[in-house]
């Protein structure tokens, strides 16, 4: 791999983590930032390539180092960029040449863990009232409905509802 993609100073990305949610981007991001070799943007998730409006690429390159960088790469992780509408196509555009680590893990146990997540961010408000906002700005968003009124319910009713809305 070609090191250090430069635009206008600023070391773009020469490669994305993707992934299933829950299945180790985060800890993998982490662990790869720590190389000295390996740049980073100043936010893990930058969401730039799945908004529903289209930004100028300046704003995306804001995000990253500036200056002169020799033998170095630069990383980005955004999870959902893996399955989110629109994304495949811009970031090709964006750059064919971009790597990805794409990180999938057990289904089952994915979910498990995902249901235990929302559980858990359901009793926080602030967190199910911005979702909600988010969820109402851009209907693409599908955090809001996972967070539930009233008692949370148990794993194998989500799944059982999953279901019946994928088969419906």
């Amino acid at each position: 791999m070609k090191l250090g993609r430069f635009t206008r100073g600023v070391l773009t990305p020469d490669c994305m983590i993707l992934g299933a949610q829950k299945a180790g981007t985060s800890s993998l991001y982490f662990y790869l930032i720590q190389h000295p070799q390996v740049e980073k943007p100043d936010t893990k998730e930058l969401h730039f390539f799945d908004r529903k409006e289209v930004a100028p690429i300046k704003d995306y390159h804001a995000h990253f180092p500036k200056g002169v960088f020799k033998n170095k790469i630069s990383l980005e992780a955004t999870p959902r960029y893996l399955y989110y509408p629109g994304v495949a196509e811009r970031l090709y555009r964006y750059n064919r040449r971009l790597k990805f680590i794409v990180l999938l893990r057990d289904p089952v146990k994915r979910a498990y863990s995902a249901w235990n997540m929302y559980r858990q961010l359901s009793a926080d408000t602030q967190i199910v009232a911005n979702s909600k906002k988010l969820y109402e700005s851009d209907s693409r968003e599908r955090g809001y409905p996972t967070f539930y009124q009233g008692e949370f319910p148990v794993f194998q009713d989500v799944v059982a509802m999953e279901l019946n809305a994928k088969l419906n």
